[in-house]
Formats: structure tokens, C-alpha cells, sequence
């Protein structure tokens, strides 16, 4: 599954829903937030569990 199912540039970098899809059609807890100028973020993900863009991309997985 790629970023971009979730991080639609047609929707703001989001995905539109209140809560997003994940593998196997699961719902999530949170939905999408937007990557714009997500570099500039001190944190990453809703709860702020990374602490950069490199280490968010390697386990975007949490029980929300």
C-alpha cells in the first residue's frame, strides 16, 4: 500500500475521511493528516511517535 492511498493530492495531501482505510480494509482511529511542509514538523503522526520524516517511513503502524 502506498502513502499516496492515503495522501491524495486531489484532497490536500489527505484523504478526505474521517477515518482512514488501511491493509485489509481495516479503519484506523485518525484520519489522513495533510504531508504538506510536514518537514518543518518537530513530530510525526497524530501522537508525535517519530521524530522525523525517515524514521515515520518506516513503520507508518499504531493502535490508535
Amino acid at each position: 500500500m502506498s502513502c499516496a492511498t492515503c495522501h491524495d493530492p486531489e484532497k490536500g495531501w489527505s484523504d478526505g475521511s474521517p477515518v482512514s482505510t488501511g491493509v485489509g480494509g481495516k479503519k484506523g482511529g485518525r484520519n489522513s493528516p495533510t504531508v504538506m511542509n510536514r518537514v518543518f514538523s518537530e513530530a510525526q503522526f497524530w501522537d508525535g511517535r517519530a521524530a522525523s520524516l525517515e524514521e515515520q517511513a518506516v513503520g507508518p503502524i499504531a493502535n490508535p
